[in-house]
């Protein structure tokens, strides 16, 4: 029954629209606090994961190889993440599990334990980003050592605000 129906049921039984106000407003209050907040982690958590993309995630510092500093940026390591192997393939690959929770987050109710199981791997995963030492370097296949940077944490920030976003959520609707 919504609120109209219900509105429309207590006029008819002579309640004053004073009296059905302050029955309904605090659900109506609720539900679209729910709403909003909802909609704010929606946003929110693409947006980091987007920033990350953009910002400075690992930088070589000089070497021998090189005496130049490089830097790889967020797209970088979305790019060949899947190539860098061991620790750094662990970090990619998080971004399947936070892609699946996010859909589900943002498309049903039902599916919210499920969500947080997903953006709970994710964000498991994505902590070996701060454990990754050692990425490609160039297309030669030479290798160096690296320091992880602002787009790294950011980018982790995401999964971590998903994760938390579900069990919000999660926590509001079984109440």
């Amino acid at each position: 029954m919504t609120d109209d129906q219900i509105r429309e049921n207590l006029v008819g039984q002579g309640w004053g629209e004073k009296d059905v106000m302050s029955v309904l407003t605090p659900n109506m209050a609720t539900a679209t606090q729910n709403t909003i907040l909802k909609k704010t982690f929606i946003i929110l958590i693409p947006v980091l994961w987007i920033i990350a993309l953009f910002l400075p995630a690992y930088i070589f510092p000089p070497s021998a190889y090189d005496s130049k500093q490089a830097t790889y940026f967020g797209y970088d390591c979305l790019l060949w993440g899947w190539a860098g192997g061991g620790i750094a393939f662990i970090a990619w690959i998080s971004n399947l599990p936070w892609l699946i929770s996010y859909i589900l987050l943002a498309s049903k109710k039902s599916a919210r334990k499920k969500s947080i199981v997903f953006a709970g791997i994710a964000f498991a995963l994505s902590l070996s980003a701060l454990t990754t030492t050692e990425l490609l370097r160039d297309e030669a296949g030479h290798t160096g050592q690296v320091n992880a940077s602002i787009g790294a944490y950011v980018w982790i920030l995401s999964m971590l605000t998903l994760l938390i976003g579900n069990i919000i959520l999660y926590k509001i609707k079984s109440n």
